[in-house]
Order: C-alpha cells, then sequence, then structure tokens
C-alpha cells in the first residue's frame, strides 16, 4: 500500500523537527546552567560537610529555644489550667442538706428571730409585753419545728420559751432531750443551767446539783460559768451542804481580779448572802466593808447589776437579796419593806434570819425618832 498521509497535510520547519531541535535546545541549556551551578561545588567532601555542619550550628539556637517553650509550656499548663471538675461534686453538701433538711434556710431565719425574743424577754419588765412576746416566740419556734423536726436548736428554743412562760414541765421535758442530744456548747449549757433552776424553782435543790455541776463543768464562758457557780452554790446552800457552797464561791472570790465587773459582784454578793443566811455574820460583814472601801459610791448599783445577771430563784429569795443590799448600802425603809415581804411569803426558807434582821431595823428606827418632851404640869388656878 503506499504511504499514508497526513490529513493536516505536511509540516511546516515550525512544527514536527523545529520544535523537537527547540527542546533538545532547552534541555541541552539546563544541563549547562546545571552544571555551571554544580562547578561552584567544591569537590573536596569535607568542604560539603563542613557547610552542613554550619546549616545545623545556625538552626540550633532555634530548635533549643522550640524545645524550651514546649517544655516550659508542658510544665506550667498543669497548674495554669484550672482542673475540670463534675459539675455536681461541688453541689453535694448543698444537695444533701437540701434533701435532709429542705427548709433550712427559713428555719435559720426564725432561729435568729427566736434569739431575740429570749434577750427581749430577758429585759422586758412589762408583763404584758412580755407575755406577747411569749406568746408570738412560741408560735414560732412550733412552726419551725414543723419545718425541721431534727433541729436541735429549735427543741432548746421550744424549752426556753416554755421556761420564760412558766411552764416548768413542758419545759425541763424539752430541755433535757437538748442536754442528751446537743453537742457541747453555748445551748447545751443553758439548757442545764434552766434545768437547774427549774428544780430550784420547784423546791427541789437536790435535783438541781447534778445539772448545774456538769454545766459548771463545760465552762463555755465565764459569764456562763458565773452563773454556773452561783446557782449551784444556791441549790447546796438550799440542800443542806452550806460549807459545800461556802468551799464552791471562796476560791472563785479570792481569785478575783478586782475590776469590780458584773461576774465578779455577783459572786461576792451571793457569798455574803450565803454568810448571811447562815448566821457567820462576821464572815458576811468583812465581805461587804471590802466590797464598799473598793466601789465607794456605786456599791449598790453594781450589786444590783451582779443580781440581774442571774435573779435569784425561786421568787421569794429576790425578796431576801434586795433587803440585803439595801440594809448594807443603807437604805434602811426599803430594806426593812423587803423583809416585810419575805417573811410573808408561805415558802421562805429563811423567815427566821429574815425576823431577825426585821427586828435589828426596828430598833435601830426606833433609836433614830427624836425623844418626845414631857409635857408641863398644868397649872392650878
Amino acid at each position: 500500500m503506499g504511504e499514508r498521509r497526513s490529513r493536516r497535510g505536511p509540516r511546516t520547519p515550525d512544527e514536527g523537527g523545529g520544535s523537537h531541535r527547540a527542546t533538545a535546545g532547552r534541555s541541552a541549556g539546563a544541563r549547562r546552567t546545571l552544571g555551571g551551578c554544580l562547578r561552584l561545588v567544591p569537590p573536596d567532601p569535607r568542604a560539603h560537610t563542613h557547610l552542613v555542619s554550619r546549616v545545623l550550628a545556625s538552626l540550633a539556637p532555634v530548635a533549643l529555644g522550640a524545645l524550651v517553650a514546649l517544655g516550659a509550656h508542658g510544665a506550667l499548663a498543669p497548674a495554669a489550667a484550672a482542673p475540670v471538675r463534675d459539675p455536681d461534686a461541688r453541689d453535694h453538701g448543698d444537695f444533701w442538706a437540701e434533701v435532709v433538711s429542705p427548709n433550712r434556710d427559713q428555719v435559720t431565719a426564725i432561729k435568729a428571730q427566736l434569739r431575740e425574743a429570749l434577750a427581749v424577754i430577758a429585759t422586758d419588765w412589762n408583763p404584758e409585753h412580755r407575755q406577747r412576746v411569749i406568746a408570738d416566740a412560741m408560735g414560732m419556734a412550733r412552726h419551725a419545728r414543723a419545718l425541721d423536726p431534727g433541729d436541735i436548736e429549735v427543741v432548746y428554743f421550744l424549752g426556753a420559751i416554755a421556761d420564760d412562760g412558766g411552764r416548768s414541765l413542758e419545759a425541763a421535758r424539752l430541755l433535757t432531750q437538748v442536754t442528751l442530744e446537743a453537742p457541747r456548747g453555748a445551748v447545751r449549757n443553758d439548757a442545764l443551767v434552766r434545768l437547774g433552776k427549774i428544780a430550784l424553782r420547784r423546791g427541789k435543790p437536790a435535783e438541781a446539783i447534778a445539772p448545774l455541776r456538769q454545766a459548771l463543768g463545760e465552762r463555755v464562758d465565764r459569764r456562763t460559768s458565773t452563773i454556773a457557780a452561783v446557782y449551784l452554790a444556791t441549790a447546796l446552800d438550799r440542800a443542806g451542804r452550806t460549807a459545800d457552797a461556802i468551799d464552791l464561791l471562796r476560791p472563785r472570790v479570792e481569785a478575783a481580779s478586782g475590776n469590780w465587773d458584773v461576774e465578779e459582784a455577783l459572786e461576792w454578793f451571793t457569798l455574803a448572802l450565803i454568810y448571811d443566811r447562815d448566821e457567820q455574820v462576821s464572815l458576811a460583814f468583812d465581805l461587804v466593808v471590802r466590797a464598799q472601801s473598793s466601789l465607794a459610791g456605786s456599791y449598790a448599783e453594781r450589786m444590783e447589776a451582779g443580781l440581774g445577771l442571774a435573779p435569784p430563784v425561786p421568787v421569794a429569795e429576790t425578796h431576801y437579796a434586795r433587803a440585803f443590799l439595801y440594809e448594807t448600802a443603807g437604805f434602811v425603809h426599803e430594806a426593812r419593806a423587803e423583809w416585810l415581804a419575805y417573811t410573808r411569803w408561805p415558802t421562805a426558807a429563811a423567815a427566821a434570819r429574815a425576823r431577825a434582821h426585821l427586828e435589828a431595823l426596828d430598833r435601830m428606827l426606833a433609836e433614830r425618832r427624836p425623844s418626845k418632851k414631857p409635857r408641863a404640869p398644868r397649872r392650878q388656878p
């Protein structure tokens, strides 16, 4: 067959062989150029090694800095970043507290109001207002107990308010529960003191000794310790253990600092009262003279403040204490009125001693009265 021809016709010199020659020319030029570049590299292999070493040496500081930065970041990252915690882990305590006491916030607010109410009751001598405060506080305490029956502090408030309201049996039951369940502290200490006072009011001083002794042993603070010691000495004296009562108070009086604060005044005056009731007149007189010489014109005021810190119980003994205070302070007529009021109480424990004071005051007042001049006889007409 004949030679096949292309449909495009014969190639021009610019196509076909010309392009091949151009490509070959470019390849040769590239080889010449590469050859020229290669000819710049020294044929010595040691020179090539020296170049590589210089490149690596120039890169070494950069690499070292990067490694140090990475190391520092790795070391500081755990300390800088807060650990990821379970979002519920920090709420577990609050969660279980809400499960056990869902009304905790409301009960806490009520307890704060009950503390204020007890402070008002202790200082308010208006009978109508006092009874109104007691009634309102009892309602709040009962509501708090309905909200949280397991709160022992609410039980204490119920017992304390019942005690201030004159419901001794209910108060004794509630306060006894507090002394058994409450932790050591001001709440349990006050419950113990109140139990002792309730026993004294009921005329059972022997039953008052145990809780008062326990309250004194806990030593929550100086004021509560002083109150517990004074009521314990009173209970011992009423139970016929006057020597033990004196042994309890005398070391405290002898160790007094001499600043005559309310606590010291209360201890001094209570010891003087016990001496007087036991007819140890010289010892009682010695304490009174020492107190008067130290306090000068503020003797009566300071002793009355001490009595306000721990009012005598039962109520009849308040007349005895005030009569002794007025008599030693020189208020004879006021003292006589208090001695007379005390002797009229059927439960007065020291009525004979009070009558002795009353007779002594009557003699003193009789001596102070001006004697009447005898009348001149009438002249006969």
